[in-house]
Parts: structure tokens; sequence; C-alpha cells
């Protein structure tokens, strides 16, 4: 099996080398039976990647084998996709990784693929499916496509759902509005692109569900911005100990959220605890804020991991700290400097590595600002 860094290159994108030579594929797959391949690829790859997860304990999301095995099936997914089959399409943007080898920016290379389905297949159920879900994708890739792009094929798919699908309606509704301004942007006018979109549909329906989300996503976009003041944050450990955000001013902190129970967590929970004892003499400290239910569970694991750092009990994905930030899912971190000013979201662990070592460093410049407006959590 050739390694996936090379095979990429050469599969993606859908008939057209970086060069812009055409790639021989195999023998075109017959239209009558476009629907019948695709399925037994799909199925093929799903239970290969569970043998892989099960013999190795990678994860889904893990690299090795299971890149490489993702990278072979988007090459036999091709001849479905250069012939139209837009689930092919959809699988492959959904199983897409970029490729060190590859010169091509991933915004170049998914551009296309999405244009061939979105919007003309917004209102297909198959977008939906396990293996595609193609409205994670587009958050994910939103950045990639450019907000403004990721954003109107979000709102194309909102607009075809029905308003019973109201799961649905939430997930894609909020890619369209964070598709323009993620959460802690500080562009002023792609916040504002944000707010009318929550707006909107804010003045479409003033209660229910979608509301509910609306006024959390405009409190979000009002509230969490990079640069500005995060205050006012408190929740209690396991032990019912109140632990205060304001405590460690004068630190750099990392207010990670994470669950034994989620996948990839454990991972992260590992070089949090790295992070920490790295920089046990630096003005620095992990704040974990943990959303697993069970309490007993918790305390096991967090054994387990030999967690170093103070961490809040949530006792679920809607306790305290997540409902006075208005979170509808989880960022994986906010990092604050040491005068408690918000300055990165949701990085991953090369660039929170590489934003810890630099705000360590910073020296401490204490700023006038208004505390956060912590509204009264939700309940558990």
């Amino acid at each position: 099996m050739a390694p996936y860094s090379s095979l990429v290159l050469a599969c993606l994108w859908l008939g057209s080398g970086a060069g812009g030579q055409t790639l021989q594929t195999a023998t075109a797959v017959p239209t009558a039976s476009l629907a019948q391949h695709y399925r037994k690829l799909a199925d093929e790859f799903e239970v290969a990647q569970q043998a892989l997860v099960k013999a190795r304990g990678f994860s889904r999301n893990a690299g090795g084998d299971v890149s490489t095995l993702r990278a072979e099936y988007v090459l036999r997914m091709q001849p479905l996709a250069q012939q139209g089959y837009p689930q092919a399409i959809g699988w492959i943007i959904s199983h897409f990784e970029s490729s060190a080898n590859d010169p091509r920016a991933v915004g170049e290379v998914l551009a296309p693929l999405y244009s061939r389905i979105l919007p003309s297949e917004a209102g297909a159920e198959w977008i939906w499916d396990d293996e595609i879900e193609l409205v994670d994708a587009l958050k994910r890739d939103a950045h990639a496509l450019e907000g403004a792009t990721a954003s109107a094929y979000a709102n194309a798919i909102f607009v075809a759902l029905a308003p019973a699908e109201i799961e649905r309606r939430i997930r894609a509704l909020t890619v369209e509005a964070e598709a323009l301004a993620p959460l802690g942007c500080a562009d002023l006018v792609a916040r504002d692109a944000c707010t009318e979109v929550w707006r909107r549909e804010l003045a479409l329906q003033r209660t229910g569900p979608v509301a509910e989300v609306c006024e959390r996503g405009l409190w979000r976009t009002r509230n969490i911005v990079i640069g500005e003041g995060l205050r006012g944050l408190r929740g209690v450990d396991v032990n019912e100990n109140e632990l205060r955000v304001d405590d460690f001013r004068g630190k750099v902190t990392v207010l990670a959220f994470f669950s034994f129970e989620r996948s990839g967590d454990r991972a992260r929970v590992a070089q949090l605890r790295r992070l920490q004892d790295q920089y046990d003499q630096a003005p620095f400290t992990v704040l974990g804020v943990n959303q697993d239910v069970n309490e007993t569970l918790f305390r096991k694991l967090s054994e387990e991991a030999e967690l170093r750092f103070p961490c809040v009990f949530e006792g679920g994905r809607h306790g305290r700290v997540a409902s006075a930030l208005h979170l509808d899912a989880p960022p994986k971190c906010l990092v604050l400097d040491r005068a408690g000013n918000l300055r990165f979201v949701d990085l991953d662990a090369a660039a929170l590595e590489a934003a810890v070592a630099e705000l360590v460093k910073e020296p401490l410049v204490e700023q006038p600002s208004e505390p956060l407006n912590v509204s009264t959590p939700r309940q558990r």
C-alpha cells in the first residue's frame, strides 16, 4: 500500500494532477451500478477502518495506516466521482486530508469538489449519511473555502430542510453563521455578517430551540472576542471547591474543555499534562473544564491520567462554565494571556504549544477592561 502523502497527490483532484495532467484510473463504472458500487466501497472502508481501530488502538481520526487506508479508498472512489456520482464526491470531501507533497492550498483542492454537489444536492438525504456528514465537513473546511462560500453552502442546506428537522437546521444554521465569524473573531465586518445570520432567523421565530441557539450565538459573537477580557468565569471541581479564572490572573491560562468519553480527548489530556509539567516554573497554568457526566468515572480516569492541573467538573456539556459562555459545542481550548485577555481559540496540539511558548515570554501588562457579563448558568 503506497504512503498516504504520495497517494493523495495522485488521486485528488478528480482526474487532474497538480500539473494538470489527466490521471489514468480504473475503467469507468456503468451508470446503473454506481450506487451499488459506491455502497460496496463505503462499507469495505468502514470494515477495514474498524479493524485497524480494534487491532491497533487507533482512533477514527488517527494517522498512520488509517490515513493510508483513507487515501486508498479516495483513489478507488475516484471513477464514481468522475462520472458525477454525488455521494462519491461527498465521501472524498469528508475523508480529505492535506498532503505536504501537494503544493496547492487546501481550498484550491476542495473548492471544485464542493461546487459539484452544492448547492445542487443541498436537499439530498445522503449528505447526512454517517460516512459523509457534509455539514461537519463544511465546518471543518470553512476557512479553506473562504467563509462566505462555506456560509452560502450551509445556508442552501438550511433552506432545503423542513421546519420540523430542528436538529439538522440548527447544525446547518450554526455553520452558516460561524463560517463568517468563528468563535473569538475580532473582525468587525465578519462579526456583523455573522450577527445578521442570527438576527435573520430570530426575527422569523422568537421562541423555540432555533431561537435559543440564535440568542446564544449573538451573545458569543458580541462577548467572546480575541484581544478582549474574559472575566468572571467560575466553576467547581469534583469536590465542590470553587475555581475562578480571575484567580489565575498573572499566568497564561489554557482553559481546556475535554471529556474522557470523547474520541481523541485522552490524547489531548496527555498533552495538557505535559504542558503543565514543562511550564511548572513559568507563569502558566492549565485550567481544565471536564464535561463528563459520571463523577466516579471522572475521578478514576483523572487519576489514571495523572492530572496535575486544577479542573472544573461540569457534569455534562452544559455545566456552569459552558453555560456562562453560551456554548452550544465545546471548543478545544481558550487561551488567555497573563492579563486575562483572550488570545487564541480552538488550537490544535502543535499550535497550542507554540502559543504557550510565545505567551509565557510576554511581560504582564495590566489593561483595564469590563468584566465578562456572565449570565445565570443553564441547569445541567
